[in-house]
């Protein structure tokens, strides 16, 4: 029975409250009490065994002392009532389980209930009256009914009496079993049989052991025919046989027959910066679905550098990259679709709501879905990563904020989800959240691989839980070098063997179970010591001598995996991404970038006041009153010496106003523009998109301009005219913003280059300097220079003076 609990003590450890550990104390000693021939003696020493194993001496004697205490109270309180004794007990029993449902999860009452069943179980001996009880508490806690009886039968009975075949997976050398219902994986030359349990609801696996072989638990000893529960990243492993672990099965039970799987190989692939700078050396890969592999190295190792080349937006020096025998790079058109990629930035549209950054994107690669199709799959995407409740909320940035980091990571893998990719590469999902945040979202990744994703991460500095979720890693070092590729378990193992570790074999901490995950790249980095016993700049071992080795141990099988995969052709997954047409893509981005606009309270106001606001100053302080000799405040027309300064500002205006809306348009955008490349979406649509609103914000902006300008100066009949010529001069400023936008690579690079494009426009406009007094460069003097003719400022300023 201490087996047991040396299995679960890790669950317990996490999970454990007073509260829960009283009710587990208050429960043993109930149904110690309903037979004592059989447990009272036996019975403190299991909950002795249990409490060891979880809590320190002083905390044990505390809790023994309460065992003896209910004991003796329910033997005294139960005495003389035999007729009514099962519903006083069964009363208790009630009460304790509601102090449970109210506080406690699903995943710790199925814990409490494998406790319970161990703990009646005593080498095969129970009574039915101690079983009644177990049976009560599961009923009370509301464990699902069918369930529960599969989990007894496991644990008292075996597989045979477990209704559920489906839910078990036996382990053992037998490339055959007669049951085709039950899992099955063949580990050669297996001498014992492992069987195994998954509990659906919560996705817990349970198993036990039979033969007469010894079997380890993550470095542990274990008994035959005792129930234990195999945590994320356990390794089951002999001196004879191949490790088992956790991943591979847990894999089995996820396996869905309605999806058509995915192979991804890449097979002696390389990649260089230049002629003579490796990005990543030779190195071979391949996945299957289902799986999660993350990569992880030490700072500037090139785990980023790997990420891109594996998801094809890096080109190879050489080798092949295939999905199901499709090339990456040649066949990008059958293939797309198929790949999803979350940078490691944000890349969110900030003015709009969670909800409309993924309805958009949706619009933009699930075209053929309904509309009720499309909001029914966003909303339950929503659901899934926790983000119904902010749905309507504003994106903001991280220095205005209106969702939290870790949503704001969600909501970025989900805009990649939303088109239900195959195989999602995601750079550092973790970077900068706190370490709840972290494991929550670790979770919705693996939980992607239940469905039959491949999912590849970059992953900084993960902790224990999160490291066991990966079913490989793979360590890149220095230079581009991988110099490990397996299990994450292994790892651990492999490197301290390495390095010459006492006790290499274990894996994980003998007390909490939790992992070093920085122990390999401690010992990957670890650097020598001069004779005083200070570091020196070299590493004992350096990435070319780990590579060296990662080579001569590569696993022979893998590459007969990938020859055996790389040139066959198999079906593709189905997939609901479609792209729309341009016209399509056009009206989208259109309605995209207006609410975004719209939203944005600050720049529609500046948007609109600030044409009539110049337009009132220009006319005001334009408006010369020359009077008569009669009327010396009447405003005339003809006299006013103004006109044309109000005029040239006009230009000037038009120009500013045009430049200044456009210059960042192309490059706030970039970051999304970057995320939508996976999409092959049609440019010309999204820059249509941009003219478009562009050209009738300005068209607006110089019609109120013009009427309030020409109103106050008295410029009668050529409203149409002056707005026709400011609203062109207008547009070209657009045009020349979006150049300059797509242009440059930083914000304020753009915005000082502004007076550098305006400053020739006012000088050669012709109302500044007279061209006559120009440089002509060879030409006549009553032609105006060249580089007058080609400034938009002189033709507006000529066909508004002319």
């Amino acid at each position: 029975m201490i087996g047991f609990y040396l299995s679960t003590n890790f669950y317990f450890i996490s999970v454990m409250t007073e509260t829960i550990i009283e009710a587990i104390i208050k429960l043993f000693a109930i149904i110690t009490d309903t037979h004592e021939e059989s447990l009272s003696g036996n019975g403190r020493e299991l909950v002795k065994a249990f409490l060891e194993d979880i809590l320190d001496a002083k905390s044990v004697e505390k809790y023994i002392g309460l065992y003896n205490h209910l004991l003796n109270s329910y033997t005294n309180e139960f005495a003389g009532k035999s007729t009514d004794k099962n519903n006083v007990q069964k009363n208790k029993i009630l009460e304790i389980c509601n102090n449970i449902t109210s506080e406690h999860e699903l995943f710790e009452r199925i814990l409490i209930i494998i406790q319970l069943l161990e703990f009646i179980k005593k080498e095969n001996i129970y009574t039915d009256e101690e079983l009644e009880y177990v049976d009560t508490v599961s009923e009370n806690l509301n464990i699902i009914q069918e369930e529960y009886n599969d989990i007894k039968n496991f644990i008292l009975y075996g597989i045979d009496k477990v209704k559920n075949k489906g839910q078990i997976c036996l382990v053992d050398g037998n490339e055959t079993i007669d049951n085709k219902e039950i899992k099955h994986i063949y580990n050669k030359n297996q001498i014992v049989t492992i069987e195994s349990f998954h509990i659906k609801s919560k996705n817990i696996l349970i198993f036990k052991y039979h033969g007469d072989r010894n079997l380890y638990l993550n470095g542990h000893k274990i008994q035959t025919n005792r129930t234990y529960i195999l945590a994320p990243g356990s390794v089951l492993k002999t001196s004879r046989i191949r490790p088992v672990y956790y991943s591979r099965i847990l894999a089995e039970f996820h396996k869905r027959e309605d999806q058509q799987k995915i192979t991804y190989c890449a097979n002696n692939i390389e990649y260089k910066f230049d002629k003579r700078t490796y990005g990543v050396h030779r190195f071979n890969l391949i996945e299957e679905s289902g799986q999660m592999v993350g990569i992880i190295g030490g700072s500037g190792s090139g785990k980023s550098t790997l990420l891109n080349v594996l998801n094809g937006n890096l080109p190879l020096y050489k080798g092949k990259i295939t999905i199901n025998g499709y090339d990456l790079h040649k066949d990008k058109e059958i293939v797309q679709g198929l790949i999803g990629y979350v940078p490691q930035d944000d890349l969110l549209i900030e003015d709009l709501t969670v909800y409309e950054n993924l309805f958009y994107s949706a619009k933009l690669s699930l075209g053929n879905l309904p509309e009720e199709e499309l909001i029914n799959n966003i909303e339950k995407l929503l659901v899934d990563f926790d983000l119904y409740d902010v749905k309507d909320l504003k994106v903001g940035n991280p220095l205005k904020k209106f969702i939290s980091g870790g949503q704001r990571k969600r909501l970025n893998v989900a805009l990649e989800l939303i088109r239900e990719p195959s195989v999602l590469f995601i750079d550092e999902p973790t970077s900068g959240l706190s370490s709840m945040d972290s494991e929550k979202m670790m979770n919705l990744l693996k939980r992607q691989t239940y469905k039959g994703k491949l999912v590849i991460s970059v992953i900084h500095q993960p902790s224990s839980d999160i490291y066991k979720l990966f079913d490989r890693i793979i360590i890149i070092d220095k230079g581009g070098y991988i110099i490990f590729n397996g299990n994450p378990i292994y790892a651990i193992t492999y490197f301290k063997t390495e390095a010459h570790f006492i006790n290499s074999e274990e894996s994980e901490c003998l007390s909490c179970g939790n992992i070093k995950t920085e122990q390999p790249l401690r010992i990957i980095e670890a650097r020598k010591v001069n004779p005083y016993g200070k570091f020196l700049k070299e590493r004992r071992i350096t990435p070319e001598e780990w590579y060296k080795l990662y080579i001569s141990n590569a696993d022979v099988r893998i590459n007969n995996k990938i020859e055996k995969n790389l040139e066959r052709k198999r079906k593709l997954p189905q997939t609901n991404f479609h792209i729309p047409g341009a016209i399509k893509q056009f009206i989208i981005y259109t309605i995209r970038d207006i609410k975004a606009k719209l939203t944005n309270t600050q720049y529609i106001l500046i948007t609109l006041i600030e044409a009539p606001l110049l337009a009132l100053i220009l006319g005001i302080f334009t408006r010369y009153n020359a009077g008569t000799a009669d009327n010396p405040n009447k405003y005339i027309f003809s006299e006013n010496d103004n006109i044309l300064v109000y005029i040239f500002m006009s230009v000037l205006v038009a120009l500013f106003l045009g430049l200044i809306q456009s210059a960042d348009e192309i490059f706030k955008d970039k970051k999304i523009l970057k995320r939508e490349s996976f999409l092959n979406l049609s440019k010309l649509s999204f820059l249509n998109s941009k003219v478009v609103i562009l050209f009738t914000l300005s068209a607006f902006q110089m019609l109120i301009y013009t009427i309030i300008g020409n109103t106050i100066l008295g410029i009668k009949g050529m409203t149409f005219h002056y707005w026709l010529i400011l609203f062109s001069t207008a547009c070209f400023a657009n045009i020349l913003g979006l150049n300059l936008s797509a242009s440059l690579k930083s914000a304020i690079s753009i915005y000082i280059l502004i007076p550098l494009l305006l400053i020739p426009q006012i000088l050669f406009s012709g109302a500044v300097v007279d061209f006559k007094k120009m440089p002509n460069f060879g030409k006549p003097n009553y032609y105006s220079p060249v580089i007058g003719d080609i400034m938009t400022s002189r033709w507006a300023f000529e066909a508004l003076a002319v």
